[in-house]
């Protein structure tokens, strides 16, 4: 498996001068392709300046602030959000990273995504629901979608077929955490590959059950012991050494200097 930061978000502050200093610096800059310009917005609990800035590689770097809405002592919030993937060995973004944070007052890392990419076709790859909301949008056998937790939230989990989103020639599913400094909810994903046809259907259902561990209470207990031995087998083990390692990176893009 392959572990990556896949998004980035970083809580800022920033002053009224700074912030015209940088406007200028970057939005007038016709390196840019900017997208979704909004400056002085009054949407309610909107940012009052957003700017999406694309880079010629296709990556994209989004920038809020001033939540209209905020209290008097987070007046002068704002986020930059990234997906480190894209600018990989892409100087010119991280030249002009590091000039933005010179803008800002105590960047600190908000939310991040965690990408784990399992070398396996996405039917054989089975997500066990948990006290999280649950979603399932499925297109075919293959193509389909689950998510535990709210979107852009920390706790957020999507398990997708990454191949078929890429056009890749070799399997891969995509397992997405988002996390902070202080929370990482990993979710128990299993390999169905070995598990045998006929265990297969009854196993999918009792992990997506609302309740797993009252679902397998159900089973008559020679059933219970079998299928609990088999998920034991089949549970994808996740590297602890290389979550940490990704947070690791993470932490350093609030004071990114190389």
């Amino acid at each position: 498996m392959i572990y990556s930061l896949d998004m980035v978000r970083l809580r800022v502050a920033i002053s009224k001068i700074n912030l015209d200093k940088m406007f200028q610096r970057f939005v007038g800059d016709e390196r840019y392709k900017i997208s979704k310009p909004k400056l002085n917005s009054f949407q309610d609990y909107g940012w009052k300046h957003f700017v999406s800035c694309k880079y010629g590689n296709g990556g994209v770097l989004k920038m809020g602030f001033y939540l209209n809405g905020a209290p008097a002592d987070r007046k002068d919030d704002g986020f930059i959000e990234f997906n480190p993937n894209k600018f990989a060995g892409f100087t010119e973004f991280w030249l002009d990273y590091n000039e933005l944070l010179e803008y800002f007052r105590f960047p600190e890392i908000a939310r991040y995504d965690l990408a784990i990419d399992i070398p396996l076709e996405r039917d054989k790859v089975v997500l066990q629901k948990d006290n999280r909301m649950y979603s399932c949008y499925r297109k075919s056998a293959i193509d389909f979608t689950e998510n535990l937790g709210q979107r852009s939230q920390v706790g957020r989990v999507k398990l997708y077929n990454k191949q078929l989103e890429s056009g890749l020639d070799y399997p891969l599913t995509r397992l997405e955490i988002t996390g902070d400094l202080e929370n990482l909810n990993i979710p128990k994903v299993y390999n169905m590959t070995a598990i045998p046809h006929s265990d297969k259907l009854l196993i999918q259902a009792i992990l997506r059950n609302d309740n797993v561990t009252l679902a397998l209470s159900d089973l008559p207990l020679y059933h219970r012991a079998k299928v609990v031995e088999l998920l034991k087998q089949n549970e994808l083990c996740f590297s602890q050494k290389c979550i940490n390692e990704v947070l690791g990176y993470a932490k350093k893009l609030a004071k990114y200097r190389e």
